[in-house]
């Protein structure tokens, strides 16, 4: 399962593990909250993490 980071509108960052990596347009639920992924960037693995997702919050 790959280790990704999230990317909040504030520029707060989280990183969780998700079952694949999601692409642009796509949801995710994440800490009862919808994110829309604006953004994926994808990073070698030697960084820890296997991507930066950029996320706006559903309300």
């Amino acid at each position: 399962m790959p280790k990704v980071t999230l990317l909040a509108d504030d520029s707060a960052t989280q990183p969780i593990t998700l079952s694949r990596i999601p692409t642009i347009g796509e949801y995710i639920f994440f800490n009862n909250e919808t994110l829309a992924i604006h953004r994926v960037i994808h990073i070698p693995r030697a960084f820890g993490s296997q991507a930066l997702i950029s996320v706006r919050i559903i309300e």
